[in-house]
């Protein structure tokens, strides 16, 4: 049985589930089997280790996942972000940082960005962004 929510729609989910990027711990195997089950698996790009990064990628191979980032550490290696994008994910999570100079190198990749806010204005912020 799916659920149907704007969440659902906009993802092209079964679930409204997405999984948290933590950092090291969401790896390839916690996001695929979050996506096989219906919801959003998020690779946790964290504080940016790009070689376990890149190996996690490979491993999640073609399986539907995404990848989140503390985003002003990535924006210090942003070599992270394009080596992502190239993989074409369906989303990219940000948090704790900036959006806006990411986001339309996000869109422009075709994934959908999603920010994890934590207060009313950069919830705001995150919106002007779009």
């Amino acid at each position: 049985m799916s659920i149907t929510t704007r969440l659902t729609e906009l993802l092209g989910l079964q679930h409204p589930i997405l999984l948290a990027p933590m950092d090291l711990i969401a790896d390839a195997r916690l996001a695929g089997a979050v996506s096989r089950a219906g919801g959003l698996g998020l690779i946790g790009g964290g504080y940016g280790d790009a070689a376990w990064l890149a190996r996690e990628l490979d491993a999640a191979g073609r399986t539907r996942v995404g990848v989140g980032f503390i985003t002003w550490s990535m924006a210090r290696k942003p070599g992270l972000l394009e080596m992502v994008l190239e993989r074409r994910p369906p989303a990219v999570m940000l948090s704790f940082g900036e959006v806006r100079p990411h986001a339309d190198r996000i869109r422009q990749a075709g994934a959908r960005l999603i920010c994890q806010v934590q207060t009313l204005e950069q919830a705001r912020e995150a919106l002007g962004a779009g």
